[in-house]
C-alpha cells in the first residue's frame, strides 16, 4: 500500500465541572493605597475595549477583584502606593528584613486557600517536578481510573463524528489555509482526508496529525507566549481581529480532540481549564506547577530555588528576583514568609487573567454539542492526566520504541544502540521535532514506534519516517554515534524534511 512517508533529498542541505480548590486574595490597590474587595461570578470582558487602558496598566486590582466570592476585607494592611527603592543587600537580610518593610511603608500581599474536602483531602494526584526538566509524576493507582473515564469522555465526542471531507493546505501559508477552512462552521464533527498542495502522500491519519501539528506550531509563535506552558497573546494593534483569530483556535482546538483524542501539548493547562470552566479560579498548585513552565528556564531555576531554600539565594539572585517581579507587575517586595503566595498571584495574572479577554473567543468558537459531549465531562484530573498521557520525556519515548525484528544483524544492533542514545540526549524542542518527523504530531504515540533499518549509504544515506505507521527506517552504515547525532539534528532543523513523498 502507498504510504506518506519523509525523507531528505539526497545531498540536499538537511541542515468548573467545579473546581475543587478556590482562592480568597486580598487585592492591592497601588493607585491609593487602599484593600479594597469586590464579589463576581463571572469575568467582565464585554467592555474590555473601553476599559482596555485600565486593565492593561491595572490588572493586578479590578481584573483580579473578578475571583472574589464572598471576600471580606476586614483587618487587611495598609500599604503605600508605590515600591521604595532599597538596598537589596540591606533589604535582604534575613534579621532585618520586616523592619525594612515596615520602615518603608510595605506590606504583604496575603492569599489564603479554603476547599470543600474533608480536613486530610487525598494526595493530588499530578504534580511537575524538576525545575530545569520539567515532568509530571502520577500516583500510579489512578492510572486505570483516569484511562476510563477518559475514554468514556472521548467516546461521546465520536459519536458526533459525520463523514470525511478532503481539505487542501500549503505547509508555508498553513496558519491562513486554517483560518479559511476553519471559517466554515460545518468542518466541525467532520472527518478530514489532509491534502499538502506539492506534496505526495495519501492520508490514513498521519497527515491529519501532520496539519494540527503544524498549524499548532504556527500559532503558537504567532498568537502565544511563554516557554513549555503557552497562553494567548497577541499585540493591541491586532485585537480588530482577536475574535477571527481565536475563534479559529478554538475550533481547531475541539476539532483535534475529537479526531487524535489529544490536546496541543505547550496550550498551558491553567488557560484551557479557565477556558473550559469559564472561570478564573484555578488552585494555587496547578498554577504553580503552570507557570514554572511558562517561564524561561533560567526564571525556572531562580523561582524553584526560592520557593525551596529562599533564604540561601545569593544578592545576585535576589536583584534578579525583585526585577522579575517588577517585569511581571507585582510591587512588592519579594520574602519568604510570603514568596508562594505572591508567586500564586503573579501565575493567575499571567496565566489566567491577561489572557481572559482572548479565551472567551477560544471558548465560543467551542461547538455546543462538543462542550456538552466532552469538555463538560472532563475536571482538574483528567485534563491533568491527558497533558501526562502526551508528554514525551526520553524514557517514555524509549519505551514506545520496537524493533520489526527481534533477531537483529550486528550492524542493525549498532544503529538501533545510535537511535536509543541519540534519544536519550535531546533537549525537549529537539524532541518534539523527533516525534513530529516520525509520527506526525509531537505527542507521545499511543501505538508505539516501529523501527527498521535500510542499507543506504553515501549520499544516498537518510532516515526515512512513515507517519501513517508510526515507523522510522534508520540507514546501518553510520561510522559513529556522533555521526549519526550530527545528521539526525540536521535532519529535524531542515524544513525539506518535514514534506511528504511517496514509496
Amino acid at each position: 500500500m502507498l504510504n506518506e512517508s519523509r525523507q531528505v533529498t539526497a545531498g540536499s542541505n538537511a541542515s468548573v465541572t467545579q473546581l475543587q480548590v478556590q482562592e480568597q486574595v486580598h487585592i492591592q490597590e497601588l493607585s491609593n493605597g487602599n484593600i479594597g474587595t469586590r464579589t463576581s461570578e463571572n469575568p467582565i470582558v464585554e467592555d474590555y475595549h473601553q476599559r482596555e487602558n485600565e486593565v492593561m496598566q491595572q490588572h493586578a486590582t479590578n481584573a483580579m477583584a473578578d475571583l472574589l466570592e464572598n471576600e471580606t476585607s476586614e483587618n487587611i494592611p495598609q500599604r503605600a502606593a508605590e515600591t521604595e527603592i532599597l538596598d537589596i543587600e540591606q533589604l535582604f537580610q534575613a534579621d532585618s528584613f520586616e523592619n525594612e518593610l515596615i520602615a518603608a511603608g510595605q506590606s504583604q500581599f496575603q492569599l489564603s486557600e479554603w476547599t470543600t474536602h474533608p480536613s486530610t483531602p487525598p494526595p493530588l494526584p499530578f504534580s511537575y517536578v524538576n525545575a530545569d526538566t520539567p515532568t509530571v509524576q502520577l500516583h500510579q493507582s489512578l492510572l486505570g481510573e483516569k484511562e476510563q473515564e477518559l475514554e468514556r469522555a472521548f467516546s461521546e465526542l465520536d459519536v458526533l463524528l459525520e463523514e470525511g471531507v478532503t481539505v487542501e493546505v500549503k505547509r508555508h501559508t498553513v496558519l491562513e489555509d486554517v483560518q479559511r477552512i476553519y471559517s466554515n462552521q460545518s468542518i466541525i464533527n467532520k472527518r478530514l482526508h489532509v491534502n499538502f498542495i506539492g506534496e505526495e502522500g495519501d492520508d490514513f491519519g498521519g497527515l491529519t496529525k501532520d496539519l494540527f501539528s503544524s498549524f499548532w506550531n504556527s500559532a503558537f509563535i504567532q498568537w502565544f507566549k511563554g516557554e513549555d506552558a503557552l497562553v494567548p497573546c497577541i499585540p493591541v494593534n491586532q485585537y480588530a481581529k482577536a475574535q477571527d483569530i481565536f475563534s479559529v483556535v478554538g475550533k481547531v482546538l475541539s476539532h483535534m480532540c475529537q479526531l487524535n483524542h489529544c490536546v496541543p501539548p505547550r496550550f498551558c493547562r491553567s488557560t484551557l481549564l479557565s477556558i473550559v470552566f469559564n472561570t478564573s479560579v484555578i488552585d494555587s498548585r496547578t498554577l504553580l506547577d503552570d507557570f514554572m513552565l511558562h517561564v524561561t528556564v533560567p526564571e525556572r531555576t531562580l523561582l524553584q530555588k526560592a520557593l525551596n531554600s529562599f533564604e540561601k539565594l545569593s544578592i545576585s539572585e535576589k536583584s534578579d528576583l525583585l526585577t522579575f517581579y517588577s517585569v511581571n507587575g507585582m510591587h512588592t517586595v519579594p520574602s519568604a514568609k510570603d514568596f508562594r503566595e505572591q508567586l500564586v498571584l503573579v501565575a493567575q495574572n499571567e496565566l489566567v487573567i491577561k489572557p481572559m479577554f482572548l479565551n472567551c473567543f477560544i471558548r465560543q468558537a467551542i461547538p455546543e454539542s462538543h462542550m456538552r459531549a466532552f469538555w463538560s465531562q472532563l475536571d482538574t484530573d483528567l485534563i491533568s492526566y491527558l497533558y501526562w498521557q502526551e508528554m514525551p520525556t526520553a524514557d517514555r519515548v524509549l519505551q514506545c520504541i520496537r524493533t520489526s525484528e527481534n533477531d537483529l544483524k550486528p550492524e542493525e544492533e549498532v544503529a538501533y544502540y545510535y537511535l536509543r542514545d541519540f534519544i536519550k540526549s535531546v533537549d525537549q524542542d529537539e524532541m518534539s521535532k523527533f516525534l513530529h518527523f516520525v509520527t506526525g504530531s509531537p505527542l507521545l504515540p499511543n501505538d508505539g514506534i516501529t523501527i527498521v533499518f535500510n542499507r543506504l549509504c553515501g549520499s544516498l544515506r537518510r532516515p526515512i519516517a512513515h507517519t501513517c505507521s508510526n515507523t522510522l527506517e534508520i540507514p546501518v552504515s553510520y561510522a559513529s554515534v556522533q555521526d549519526f547525532k550530527r545528521e539526525m539534528k540536521s535532519i529535524l532543523n531542515s524544513e525539506n524534511a518535514f514534506i511528504m513523498t511517496m514509496i
